[in-house]
C-alpha cells in the first residue's frame, strides 16, 4: 500500500480512499477522499461506490458531500 501511495497518491487518491474505506479506516478514507476532490477525476463516483458505504453514517460525510457541491437531493439514504 505505502508503495502504490507514494506512486499515486494524487492520480488514484479515490481508489486509495476505497481501499482503506474497505479496511476499516475512515480516517484514512476521509484523508485521501479530501486529495480526491481537487486531484482526482475518479471523486465523480463517490455516490455510487460500495466501497464507501461504510462511510455514508460518518459525521464527515455529508460536509464531504456538500464541499464537492452534490445536491442533497441526490444523497444516499441511510
Amino acid at each position: 500500500m505505502d508503495a502504490l501511495i507514494r506512486e499515486y497518491r494524487e492520480d488514484a487518491a479515490f481508489q486509495i480512499a476505497e481501499v482503506y474505506s474497505r479496511m476499516g479506516e475512515s480516517h484514512k478514507a476521509f484523508e485521501f477522499l479530501e486529495i480526491a476532490v481537487d486531484a482526482d477525476p475518479g471523486i465523480s463516483e463517490i455516490l455510487i461506490s460500495p466501497q464507501l458505504r461504510a462511510l455514508h453514517t460518518d459525521p464527515r460525510w455529508e460536509p464531504l458531500l456538500r464541499k464537492i457541491g452534490i445536491p442533497e437531493e441526490y444523497w444516499p439514504k441511510t
